[in-house]
């Protein structure tokens, strides 16, 4: 005696199987997660010219000068102790203006020290009213050993970094955990968000 298939069973087997074939498809035209960044990457862009394309890309010429005292002074303190110097990124977070044709800004800026082995980064945060420097803090944030930074996100007086740290069997170069970080720029310091 033959068994016959319940007519229902062979449309909804299909269907089982197109949706699986579908849902493959789906998978596969996603595109793969953003590689963490290595320090080899970072440092293609650390040369004078990045440094000066970022110094120019602020806008207001009297922020810039200061800006750019600050950068060179940093420069030359990182060359005395046999390090390379270079600015990585520079974000405005506020820009009001207070009156009589004067404005308050607060930046936040990106830079590296290095050598051809290590490398430090520090975030520097300036405010300046009618383009003169009122305040100046920075701090280092991360490095060789501690982890890669990037600037990712600024409002009014804080900045939110992305920050790759070292997760237990990461190679030196190559950090993989990926978290994020603040700081807000105080009146006397650049301390950590709560």
């Amino acid at each position: 005696m033959r068994t016959r298939l319940h007519p229902v069973r062979r449309p909804a087997r299909a269907l089982v199987v197109g949706l699986l074939l579908a849902l493959c498809a789906g998978c596969a035209s996603k595109p793969p997660p953003p590689k963490p960044l290595t320090e080899a990457d970072l440092r293609k862009n650390w040369t004078p010219d990045q440094t000066e394309q970022v110094i120019q890309s602020v806008a207001n010429p009297d922020v810039r000068q200061v800006l750019d005292r600050f950068f060179h002074e940093r420069a030359r303190d990182a060359a005395r102790h046999g390090l390379k110097f270079a600015v990585d990124s520079i974000m405005v977070g506020e820009d009001m203006g207070i009156g009589g044709g004067m404005s308050m800004k607060r930046l936040f800026a990106l830079y590296e020290e290095y050598d051809d082995d290590h490398f430090a980064s520090y975030l520097a945060a300036f405010e300046t009213i009618g383009g003169r420097l009122q305040s100046e803090y920075h701090r280092q944030v991360g490095g060789s050993k501690i982890g890669i930074v990037k600037l990712e996100f600024t409002e009014l007086n804080r900045i939110i970094l992305t920050m790759y740290t070292f997760a237990p069997g990461d190679t030196p170069c190559c950090p993989t955990r990926k978290g994020q970080t603040g700081f807000q720029l105080g009146p006397t310091s650049l301390e950590p968000l709560e």
